[in-house]
C-alpha cells in the first residue's frame, strides 16, 4: 500500500519518463536512454531517480558524469548505486576529490 501512495505523489509524466528511460537501459539502448534522460533532467533537474538513471546511461555511453550526478553519488543514501556506477565507469573516468 505504501508503494502505491508514493506513486500517487509523483506526477504521472515523471513516472512515465522514468519508466521510459529505465526501459531503454534494460533493452541496452544506452544512447537512446542517455538522450532521453538528458531531456527529462531539463524538466526535473533535481529528481534523484532521473539522476541515478543518468549516471548509468552516462557511463554506458562513455560520457562523463555531471556535477549533480556526482553530488548524488556522494550522498549517504545512494552508496550502493554509487558503487555500481563507479565500477562501471572505472576509477579513471571521474575523480571524486576534484568534482
Amino acid at each position: 500500500m505504501k508503494q502505491s501512495q508514493r506513486h500517487e505523489e509523483m506526477p504521472k509524466e515523471l513516472a512515465l519518463a522514468i519508466g521510459l528511460v529505465w526501459g531503454h537501459l534494460i533493452a541496452r539502448q544506452f544512447e537512446d536512454a542517455y538522450t532521453l534522460v538528458q531531456g527529462c533532467l531539463r524538466l526535473w533537474p533535481d529528481n534523484p531517480q532521473l539522476l541515478q538513471l543518468a549516471s548509468y546511461a552516462a557511463v554506458e555511453t562513455g560520457n562523463a558524469l555531471e556535477k549533480p550526478v556526482i553530488a548524488l553519488i556522494r550522498k549517504e543514501s545512494s552508496k550502493e548505486w554509487a558503487g555500481r556506477v563507479l565500477r562501471r565507469a572505472g576509477r579513471n573516468q571521474i575523480s571524486m576529490e576534484n568534482a
